[in-house]
């Protein structure tokens, strides 16, 4: 079984004891098994507050679009943070 690890930087990098997540033991012991390693960056609140208003709605980032509850600066960052979200999923 092939697993997509999500690394989730919101709080910072994503780090033990000096060593980012491709240097840990854990990512080491199963790189075979990782199929890819998507990264969610550490954005501006704006963004952070976008995404989390999405999340809560249960909303996708398209239906976000025709939805009146985000304004066009929301959807634009919307739509950044999921072509950089698709970008890195090329080829799975």
């Amino acid at each position: 079984m092939d697993f997509i690890v999500w690394l989730n930087e919101y709080f910072g990098p994503i780090e033990q004891d000096g060593k980012a997540f491709r240097e840990m033991k854990l990512f080491q012991k199963h790189e075979e098994r990782i199929k890819k390693v998507i990264t969610l960056p550490k954005q501006s609140e704006l963004f952070n507050q976008d995404m989390r208003e999405m999340l809560e709605a249960h909303l996708t980032f398209d239906e976000t679009k025709g939805s009146a509850a985000f304004q066009l600066m929301s959807k634009s960052r919307l739509f950044r943070i999921k072509m950089a979200l698709f970008a890195q999923m090329e080829g799975l």
